[in-house]
């Protein structure tokens, strides 16, 4: 892909493990309706704990808007180095979180209540997590 920004480039939120990306691909898949909880929650991990983790040993990286919203650390994945600087920014201009989805930058400070860690819907209420 060679993405790399030439010399002089301001600093942006992009993620930085894209810089040095050698591919870029898509997976998911799919049930039939019907299907129960336990194999619902079977077929979530077999995504993110096995064919992604599979992937991660060769490096971190991934799209926000694509990515798997129970990626086990989505703070390195989705935004790499730019991490750290993008949360002051948000605690800055929005320090009640009024923008959450669950792997924006500072989202750990919220759960959805209800529902299993794996589940993906976010269907139930949004409460702060105590520190």
């Amino acid at each position: 892909m060679n993405p790399a920004a030439p010399a002089g480039t301001p600093a942006s939120g992009a993620n930085s493990h894209w810089l040095d990306a050698v591919w870029f691909g898509i997976m998911g898949t799919g049930w039939a309706p019907g299907i129960s909880q336990v194999e619902l929650e079977a077929v979530q991990r077999k995504i993110t704990d096995n064919w992604m983790g599979r992937l991660r040993v060769y490096g971190p990286g991934g799209c926000l808007n694509e990515g798997d919203v129970i990626e086990p650390d989505f703070a390195d994945a989705f935004y790499g180095i730019n991490y750290a600087r993008l949360l002051q920014i948000k605690r800055k201009v929005d320090p009640n979180d009024v923008f959450w989805a669950p792997t924006v930058v500072g989202s750990q400070r919220w759960k959805v209540a209800s529902q299993p860690d794996w589940l993906t819907l976010q269907t139930g209420k949004l409460c702060k997590v105590s520190n």
